[in-house]
C-alpha cells in the first residue's frame, strides 16, 4: 500500500468512525453533528486528490480508473443509495402524491447544477490548482447568493451582511490578482476560473431550491437529486467523449474507493448536517461554517502537503475576517433584539401591574 493509499485510508476511516459514533448516540448534540459535517466536506476535496493519485498509481491499460468522471458518477450512484437507505421513511405514497410540477421540475433543476455541473466544475478545478485557491475562491458563493436572493427574493441584507461580504469579495480579489502576478500576468488560470464557476452554480442552485424546494421531504430531493445528476453527467461524457470515457467504471478498484467515498463523504456528510441544523443554534452553524475554510486547507497540507502560497496568505486572512465581521454582526444583532424584547414585555408587565392596583373595575 502506497503513502497516499494509507493517507486516504486513514483520514476516511477516522471520519467514519466519527459517523458511527454520532449516529448511535442520541445524546449526540446538534453543535457536535454541524462540526463533523463541515469537517467532513472540509476533508472531501483532499480525499478526491488522492483518490485520483491512487488510481494514477494503479493504472488499467494507461488509463487512471479513478478518473474524475468516474468519481463523479459513481460517487453520485452509492451516495444516492446511501441516502435512500437513510432517509427511505420520507419515501412514501402520501409525499411524492403532494409533489406538483413545480417541485419536480425544481428538483430536475437541482439534479443539474448541484448533482451534475458543480461537482463537475468542481473536479476540473481541483484538476488545475491547489485545494487551498478551490476553497477560498469557493467563499465566494454567499456573496453572489446574497446578491441574487437580494435581486430576485427582495431578502435584504443586513449593514454587518454587507459589510463583511464587502471584505470578503476584497479578499477574493486579492487572491485573484496575486495568483496572477505569480504566473507573470494579471491573468489566472483555468482552475482558478473552474472554482469561480462552481461557487456561481452552488450559489444560483441554492437560490432555486430556496424558491422551489420548500415542500420537498429531505429524504426524496437528497436521492433524486443525486440521481438526476448522474444520469446526465453520464449521457454528456458519452455524447462528448464516447464509452471509452467509463471503461473503467466497474473496476473492482473504483467501486472500493467511491464506496467509503460515496457513504462516508458524501451521505454521512449530509446526513450529519441534517440532523444537526434541525437543532443546532444557527450561531453554532455559522461558527462552525466559518472555520470550514481553515479546516480545508489544514487537511490539504496534512494530506497532500500543500503549503498555502502568498495569494492564499494575504487573500485567506481578509476573507475570513469577512465572515467573522458578518457572523459577529449577526449574533450583536440578535442580542440586541432579544433585550429590546425583554425590556419591552417587562414594560408591559409593569403597566398591567399599575393598572391592576390603581385602576377600579367594579371586581
Amino acid at each position: 500500500m502506497n503513502k497516499a493509499t494509507e493517507q486516504v485510508t486513514n483520514a476516511v476511516a477516522g471520519t467514519s468512525k466519527s459517523f458511527s459514533a454520532a449516529t448511535s448516540r442520541p445524546v449526540a448534540s446538534a453543535a457536535v453533528m454541524i462540526w463533523m459535517s463541515l469537517a467532513i466536506f472540509a476533508l472531501a476535496k483532499s480525499v478526491v486528490t488522492l483518490l485520483t493519485e491512487i488510481g494514477a498509481a494503479n493504472p488499467i491499460d494507461g488509463r487512471n480508473p479513478i478518473s474524475f468522471c468516474n468519481v463523479l458518477f459513481v460517487g453520485n450512484i452509492i451516495a444516492a443509495l446511501s441516502l435512500f437507505v437513510l432517509h427511505r421513511k420520507d419515501w412514501t405514497k402520501a409525499n411524492f402524491k403532494r409533489l406538483s410540477f413545480n417541485d419536480w421540475a425544481g428538483i430536475l433543476v437541482m439534479g443539474v447544477l448541484a448533482g451534475a455541473l458543480a461537482p463537475a466544475l468542481g473536479f476540473l478545478a481541483l484538476e488545475n490548482t491547489t485545494v487551498s485557491n478551490v476553497v477560498f475562491l469557493g467563499r465566494i458563493e454567499p456573496i453572489v447568493f446574497m446578491v441574487l436572493a437580494t435581486v430576485f427574493l427582495n431578502d435584504r441584507p443586513d449593514g454587518w451582511g454587507i459589510a463583511g461580504s464587502a471584505i470578503s469579495f476584497a479578499g477574493v480579489l486579492a487572491i485573484l490578482y496575486l495568483s496572477g502576478v505569480e504566473s507573470g500576468g494579471l491573468m489566472f488560470g483555468k482552475g482558478e476560473v473552474y472554482a469561480l464557476m462552481t461557487a456561481l452554480a452552488l450559489a444560483l442552485g441554492t437560490l432555486l431550491s430556496k424558491v422551489w424546494l420548500k415542500s420537498v421531504p429531505f429524504g426524496i430531493f437528497a436521492v433524486l437529486r443525486m440521481v438526476v445528476g448522474a444520469i446526465i453527467y453520464f449521457l454528456w461524457a458519452y455524447h462528448f467523449f464516447g464509452p471509452i470515457h467509463f471503461a473503467d467504471v466497474l473496476a473492482p478498484i473504483v467501486w472500493q474507493w467511491m464506496l467509503l467515498y460515496g457513504i462516508v463523504i458524501v451521505a454521512g456528510g449530509q446526513t450529519l448536517f441534517l440532523l444537526g441544523v434541525r437543532n443546532a443554534r444557527g450561531q453554532d452553524v455559522a461558527l462552525a461554517q466559518s472555520f470550514s475554510p481553515i479546516a480545508a486547507v489544514i487537511f490539504a497540507f496534512l494530506l497532500l502537503g500543500e503549503v498555502p502560497g502568498p495569494a492564499i496568505v494575504t487573500g485567506g486572512p481578509i476573507i475570513l475576517a469577512g465572515i467573522f465581521i458578518a457572523q459577529a454582526g449577526g449574533w450583536y444583532e440578535k442580542r440586541l433584539e432579544r433585550q429590546r424584547s425583554e425590556a419591552k414585555r417587562l414594560t408591559s408587565s409593569e403597566m398591567m401591574e399599575i393598572e391592576a392596583r390603581e385602576t377600579f373595575r367594579g371586581v
